[in-house]
């Protein structure tokens, strides 16, 4: 008769060194804190190499000393540092190992990058987040994409003309608005030479959308590359959006501050 030896491994060892946010998302008006743990401080290593890849490929570097426990913290201001809407990943390195964590902005404001020109997007939303603005020549639309709007809210955003803008032989016309394929009402609260700027009321509609998810879509006349031959490349891309936020359990509690 033979009898099998139970041998117990034990748990595995540490890894070497662990990142974290203190988050999954973050607005405009807040600060990312990064931190982590090496586990086995090799002197005279005293500090952790810390890289921040935003949406674009775009890299932050930072050295951060380490404590005597082996921990360190390192904060990011999201206005000032991280002004893309988007994914970003954490990457810490300390000797030869490294740790990845990955983190969502939601930048203000929405920044459009056009050939490697910046073109910021101006807004307010009283409840939820705009996650995602796309573009559809064929269409000459702006595609907005809105999460966990869960009470009703006012949509607020300034269009630049070079972007987007609606016209007739007689000048300015009316955009055309829809809220989640139905048309809705608003109102063109400020008009300039450079911009206009429209407000867009959204309901709340309980148990018919109770993720308050809306996908705006403003309709024009012009709108790139009709202005020129350029190529528009949006920041966000919505699917890393809403599958990072739905990973993440974000749209069942996360709420919009204002700054």
């Amino acid at each position: 008769m033979s009898f099998a030896q139970d041998i117990s491994t034990g748990p595995p060892p540490p890894q070497p060194i662990v990142v974290m946010t203190d988050k999954s998302v973050y607005v405009s008006n807040e600060t990312v804190i990064i931190s982590g743990r090496v586990n086995q401080v090799q002197l005279p290593s005293n500090s952790v190499s810390i890289e921040i890849i935003d949406p674009l490929g775009g890299k932050t570097s930072a050295i951060v000393p380490l404590s005597e426990n082996g921990s360190y913290s390192y904060n990011l201001d999201v206005s000032s540092a991280l002004r893309i809407t988007g994914e970003y990943r954490a990457i810490a390195t300390y000797g030869g190992h490294n740790s990845v964590t990955l983190f969502m902005i939601i930048a203000h404001p929405y920044i459009l990058t056009i050939e490697g020109k910046s073109h910021p997007i101006d807004y307010t939303i009283e409840s939820g987040l705009l996650t995602n603005i796309t573009a559809n020549v064929q269409e000459k639309s702006l595609a907005l994409h809105v999460v966990n709007s869960t009470k009703t809210s006012k949509l607020t955003i300034s269009l630049p003309r070079d972007i987007i803008d609606s016209q007739g032989d007689a000048g300015d016309m009316p955009f055309t608005v829809f809220a989640n394929d139905r048309q809705v009402q608003f109102n063109e609260t400020k008009l300039s030479s450079g911009a206009r700027t429209l407000e867009i009321n959204l309901p709340y509609e309980g148990q018919a959308n109770p993720t308050g998810t809306w996908n705006v879509k403003i309709i024009g006349t012009k709108i790139i590359p009709e202005f020129g031959s350029l190529t528009l490349a949006v920041l966000a891309v919505g699917g890393i959006v809403v599958s990072m936020m739905l990973r993440n359990g974000v749209l069942g509690f996360y709420r919009f501050r204002e700054p």
